[in-house]
């Protein structure tokens, strides 16, 4: 739609006059009394500036030159007291789960702020991402999976380390640094959240500097154990606090505890005992089938791939629930809760930090090359319009198909191509639209046995004449045997990329892939092996 024809729409759709003066008047007293109603529930914590301390550079700190993008980094400490929460009523499966303020503790956390240095980049809306901690220490798989987005756009993104296992490690990194770290554990990871908001908007000293009085919108976003926390804080917190305008809740099927009576957990063996003269905390589980609660305005887009409807349980819970005013579920096609992309970022992650590339190899066959990122760099540019703009809802996408199945015990399963053994169903990007290869977020089963992380990173076996050493074996080869052959397929290089080009735009105009990212996503097809099919096809990915 040409930019006349846009604004012939807009403009036939506005009120008439003798409304325009009532939804104004409504509109300013929604402007007013919204903020009024956040800073009487949740309070501003103190902002302060860490010490050089020994490292000299905040953990987790960027190995992008955001200069280069015309970005700075920097890091804030946030204090304050924090509540826990208790039920007042059945945490039910229709999510409205309301809560009352429970016991108080203080605490000290820090806040990774990346902003354009200069003000007129920026667009106005800061993504506040709740920093993930499954693997024991922080890190940040939201900017990770989105910061090509992110930068071209002009946003402000804050990572906010809201829970106990992340900050303890702080601690560990640069004693000097984060002497002063303390927190009481996840009970109160919620609230720190919502004052890190308060502390966006009104701290002082000023996170976003001179950004923060254009600020128009902050988007919540958590990804994996993050979103299991961004899941309850939507159902439970988000009616009492009012911070967040809207959320991105990034590959879960259920929400986190709202309260426990230890401080945390990662990857240990064990749930880590809360620090002595800490306030006791009750163990308040939420219903692992819910729903999103569909009675607030702010709005959801539920981002899901293979592996979290199948082993996350979302296929027994938010898989099911429906399209809304408010709420959107995108599950993508041939995605992996982590794939190599990923991966391969947050390995740079930690070699900035100093830090031991975590081994990563799952043996044979390759970890999931999948489309993520695309579908995430779209999700923030979505869910950020139609936070604006509650009538621009994301597109609405087709769902997994999924079957229930109760032996050898009850599982949602996904359905699969006999043919493919790609997955029926979900928005397919081009990559699963025009394939050459097994994309999969469920690593089969034999290639999980040797390490057991390895469940999160699906498979990818490219369709070589089924040439690869894991081809034919039982347990260990997501294709069918014989593979497709892309010579029957696609009969030559030329009508290859020709269909990948059109899917690419069939993509983009059904709002599932943003035009930006056109030019890298052909160029993934580009440089494919084809039709002579090869086992480098499932080495490609993006450039992170």
């Amino acid at each position: 739609m040409s930019s006349r024809a846009r604004l012939a729409h807009l403009r036939s759709r506005l009120p008439s006059r003798q409304h325009l003066g009532r939804l104004l008047f409504l509109a300013w007293i929604g402007l007013v009394l919204a903020p009024m109603v956040a800073l009487a529930s949740v309070p501003t914590p103190a902002v302060s500036i860490p010490p050089a301390g020994g490292k000299g550079f905040p953990f987790d700190t960027s190995p992008i030159n955001l200069a280069s993008f015309g970005y700075t980094e920097n890091e804030f400490f946030i204090s304050g007291n924090a509540q826990a929460f208790i039920n007042s009523g059945t945490l039910g499966n229709n999510g409205v789960w309301n809560v009352s303020p429970g016991a108080t503790a203080p605490y000290v956390t820090r806040m990774l702020v990346r902003t354009p240095a200069e003000p007129e980049r920026f667009n106005g809306t800061v993504v506040v991402e709740w920093i993930n901690v499954s693997g024991g220490v922080d890190a940040t798989p939201e900017w990770d999976y989105a910061h090509v987005e992110l930068l071209r756009e002009g946003y402000a993104w804050v990572g906010v380390s809201a829970q106990f296992v992340g900050t303890e490690f702080l601690k560990t990194f640069d004693s000097v640094r984060y002497a002063s770290i303390s927190h009481p554990g996840d009970s109160w990871s919620y609230d720190i959240y919502s004052q890190a908001g308060m502390a966006i908007l009104h701290g002082n000293p000023q996170p976003l500097g001179a950004l923060t009085p254009a600020v128009r919108t902050m988007l919540a976003a958590g990804e994996s154990q993050s979103a299991f926390r961004m899941f309850t804080y939507y159902n439970a917190i988000q009616p009492l606090a009012g911070i967040y305008q809207g959320f991105l809740i990034h590959s879960t099927g259920s929400g986190a505890a709202l309260s426990q009576s230890f401080a945390g957990g990662g990857i240990g063996p064990s749930p880590i005992p809360a620090p002595p003269g800490v306030p006791k905390t009750l163990d308040i589980p939420v219903p692992p089938t819910a729903f999103i609660r569909g009675d607030l305005h702010q709005p959801v887009l539920f981002l899901n791939t293979e592996t979290d409807v199948t082993f996350l349980g979302a296929g027994f819970s938010v898989h099911n629930q429906p399209d809304s005013r408010t709420f959107r579920m995108w599950e993508i096609t041939g995605t992996t809760h982590a794939d190599a992309y990923l991966l391969e970022f947050a390995g740079a992650d930690a070699a900035k930090s100093g830090l031991p590339v975590p081994p990563f190899n799952c043996g044979n066959p390759p970890i999931n090359v999948g489309p993520h990122t695309f579908a995430v760099r779209d999700a923030v540019h979505a869910l950020n319009l139609w936070t604006r703009e509650p009538e621009r809802r994301p597109s609405i996408g087709p769902r997994f198909t999924v079957q229930i199945v109760t032996s050898p015990q009850t599982a949602a399963v996904l359905v699969r191509d006999p043919t493919t053994g790609n997955a029926i169903g979900g928005i397919r990007l081009p990559q699963l639209a025009v394939p050459i290869e097994t994309l999969t977020g469920v690593r089969p089963p034999t290639a999980v046995a040797g390490n057991p992380n390895c469940v999160l990173f699906g498979a990818t076996d490219p369709w070589d004449g089924d040439s690869d050493p894991w081809d034919g074996q039982p347990g260990l080869d997501p294709s069918p045997t014989p593979e497709p052959s892309l010579v029957t397929l696609y009969g030559t290089r030329h009508r290859y990329l020709e269909q990948y080009e059109e899917a690419t735009e069939e993509s983009i105009e059904r709002g599932f892939l943003l035009r930006r990212d056109r030019d890298e996503v052909i160029n993934l097809s580009e440089v494919a092996v084809v039709p002579q099919g090869a086992a480098i096809n499932a080495q490609i990915i993006p450039d992170p």
